[in-house]
This record gives structure tokens, C-alpha cells and sequence, in this order.
């Protein structure tokens, strides 16, 4: 189906608004929008290997019909990314793509599983990171944050979890990006300082920052 870049008038535009991610954010994401996604209006999430090369394209079907997504590829090969992710110092690991989203907004790079089961290279990609695991605030997300804890072989790693909501996307939506900006304040500002700066927050700091209704 044919996409095209998102832009700041139209459906995909006015569902990005209403899940309080800026359009520009999404733009520099790569997200378009296609009007017959399997039939459908839906945006569309590039999903990359660890090289970069596109293995899927996941799209998000926004007519508020079930089923709510469709994905075209090997999914299981890579990740929807958000600037800076695999790049930085950073990343924060997430299950979904507006999860990434809603980090992202408040300066958080992040990748998103689009599931709770990790390509096998992301663990390598992320060893020498500040890693986040902020993946839902349920069982399967516990089970994939504490699965991920055991994988990853460096000592910088902290369980982000969202509270009072199932994921980061929902809390968006009920903070907006600054109030959730401001609670990840801590996190987002420099996460390496948390660990390395005695003057700096602490990872206690972050977790009450990220708890923070």
C-alpha cells in the first residue's frame, strides 16, 4: 500500500495528537501513513536490524476497528528506534511503538520489542549502554524486564516502570509530554550522572522521578 510522510493536517496527524506524541517527533521517527494499510488507514512504524536495514513495517490501524495492527515482514528480526537509540549512550527498551514515542518526547531515546521478546543481537547492541528496561507495568512485562536484567552484561541497568498506568504510551496520554517529562526529569536529563556523578541523582532518584503521578 502506498505511504506517505505524515503531516501536521489529516487522520494520521489528528491520532498522533490524540496520543499526545508531537508530529514532529513521529516525522523524524519515520512514521508515515498510508489510507489502505491491508485495507485500511493506519501509520506505519519501519522496523530495522541492527544495521539498519528494514526486516518489517508494523502498522498501527487507527479506525478504531479490531484487528488494531497488522505487520508486513519479519518483525522478530528488529525494532522500531527513535533517534539516538542504538547510537547514544542511552536506550530504553519498551514493548510498543508509542511507548518509544512517549519517551522519546521527553528526551528519552528509546527502541521498541513490539512484543516482550528481544532480537537476539539487541543485547549486544546495548552492552556498553545505560539501559532502561521500561517495559509494561504487568506480568508479561516484569517477566521480559527481569528476562532482559539476566541478559545484558553491564551493571547499568534499571527497571523503569510505569505506575498508575499499563505502559509509558497510556501515561502520555494522561500526564502529557510535560507533566511526564518533568516526572522523568531525573532519567532524561543524564541517566550515566545517576551512577557515575556522586553529586548526581541517584537511581532511587530516578525510580521516585519515574513514579511520580
Amino acid at each position: 500500500s502506498a505511504a506517505v510522510e505524515v503531516t501536521s493536517e489529516g487522520a494520521g496527524a489528528d491520532y498522533l495528537r490524540g496520543r499526545g506524541v508531537p508530529v514532529e517527533l513521529a516525522q523524524a521517527c519515520g512514521v508515515r501513513y498510508s489510507a489502505r494499510w491491508y485495507g485500511r488507514p493506519g501509520l506505519l512504524f519501519q522496523v530495522s536490524d541492527q544495521v539498519g536495514e528494514l526486516v518489517a513495517v508494523s502498522g498501527r490501524l487507527i479506525d478504531g476497528r479490531n484487528p488494531k495492527a497488522q505487520t508486513a515482514g519479519q518483525k522478530s528480526a528488529g525494532l522500531f528506534t527513535t533517534p539516538g537509540a542504538l547510537s547514544g549512550a542511552v536506550c530504553a527498551i519498551v514493548e510498543g511503538q508509542f511507548d518509544a514515542l512517549a519517551l522519546a518526547a521527553c528526551g528519552l531515546p528509546a527502541v521498541a520489542l513490539l512484543g516482550t521478546t528481544a532480537p537476539a543481537w539487541l543485547v549486544r547492541a546495548v552492552s556498553s549502554k545505560f539501559v532502561l528496561l521500561a517495559s509494561d507495568a504487568d506480568k508479561a512485562g516484569d517477566e521480559c524486564a527481569d528476562r532482559l536484567a539476566g541478559e545484558i552484561s553491564t551493571p547499568r541497568v534499571l527497571r523503569l516502570r510505569p505506575r498508575g498506568a499499563k505502559d509509558w504510551a497510556d501515561k502520555l496520554v494522561d500526564l502529557g509530554v510535560d507533566r511526564l517529562a518533568y516526572t522523568l526529569r531525573g532519567v532524561a536529563a543524564d541517566p550515566l550522572r545517576s551512577v557515575e556523578g556522586a553529586d548526581s541523582p541517584t537511581c532511587d532518584d530516578i525510580r521516585a522521578a519515574a513514579a511520580l503521578e
